[in-house]
């Protein structure tokens, strides 16, 4: 192999081990311009679409034992590297096929785990992360609150017990003089 293909080769293996979402597609009919465009949407969110070779894809999934990739390799081949938030690329790429439909998913590999083209277009229905932890801090702060009122009300009964028995106590005090 040229010395020039074994440094594209340890390139895209460098590209798979620090991506956190990888994704193969068929880019076969798109036009120059919606390419450019995918390109654009994808680097917002901190990822980057590249046409690669097949046959320096295929080596560098095989030194990265990826040999569910390996049938992936036939016709146009252009990758995702994904390093932001793998919910967010996902759904720039669905929406971008949803708009373009000549583009099409191949398979992913999203956190280590292999995924098909339908596990990634259901991966672009959840919520963003950011979306997830204020919803979650939402009900962290409902919680919270609802603790304290729960917390508080044995001890408002147990003040409300002591200031009756107190008024009682004056009361039959107050009588005890009086008569």
């Amino acid at each position: 192999m040229k010395e020039k293909n074994i440094e594209i080769v340890r390139d895209i293996e460098d590209k798979f081990k620090k991506a956190n979402c990888v994704i193969l597609t068929n880019f076969q009919g798109l036009s120059v311009n919606k390419m450019a465009l995918l390109r654009k949407q994808l680097k917002q969110n901190n990822a980057e679409y590249r046409i690669l070779k097949n046959t320096l894809l295929s080596i560098a999934s095989k030194n990265l034992n990826l040999d569910s990739f390996l049938p992936q390799f036939l016709g146009p081949t252009a990758v995702v590297f994904g390093m932001g938030d793998e919910i967010l690329i996902c759904k720039t790429l669905t929406k971008f096929i949803k708009e373009n439909e000549k583009l099409k998913i191949k398979i992913g590999l999203v956190s280590g785990k292999i995924l098909s083209a339908d596990d990634l277009r259901s991966i672009s229905t959840i919520p963003s992360k950011e979306i997830l932890l204020t919803k979650l801090a939402g009900i962290l702060y409902s919680c919270t609150g609802s603790l304290v009122l729960v917390l508080n009300g044995p001890l408002q009964a147990l003040i409300n017990l002591l200031i009756n028995l107190l008024h009682a106590k004056i009361k039959k005090d107050e009588g005890g003089k009086n008569g």
